[in-house]
């Protein structure tokens, strides 16, 4: 029965045309270290917000998320913040994340690593011919 099981989802994916997606499915959460210089070296003493982007390719472009810091975590090179993304209105397929930290006014650094996820959430249809015998 294992032999069927495996064969018919090897099957599904062939015939699907469905590839593997890169990256955690369904992600709840992103998360980074924010800066703490500017770009010429000096402190950074007016962070205003963080602005996750997302796209469909790793080139961009990317829609832009103000997402608010659910969480904050010491870690040996810095604190880390994370934010919630399980709710955005994304629909089923492969995704790529950066996220970049702006100034109280605006001025807003380079982006971060690209980091792909998949999103699904569409469950399949209920099985057919069900029987007892």
């Amino acid at each position: 029965m294992k032999k069927v099981t495996v064969i018919t989802v090897a099957l599904f994916f062939l015939v699907s045309g469905t590839a593997l997606a890169a990256g955690p499915v369904n992600p709840t959460t992103v998360c980074w270290i924010p800066p703490i210089t500017n770009t010429d070296g000096s402190p950074l003493t007016d962070l205003g917000k963080h602005e996750v982007k997302i796209g469909i390719n790793n080139a961009g472009p990317y829609d832009t998320y103000n997402l608010d810091v659910i969480a904050a975590v010491s870690t040996p090179t810095g604190t880390k913040e994370c934010a919630d993304v399980s709710e955005l209105p994304l629909s089923d397929g492969q995704y790529y994340t950066v996220v970049r930290a702006c100034d109280i006014v605006d001025n807003c650094g380079g982006v971060s690593n690209i980091v792909p996820f998949a999103r699904n959430k569409v469950a399949p249809n209920p099985p057919t011919s069900y029987t007892a015998q």
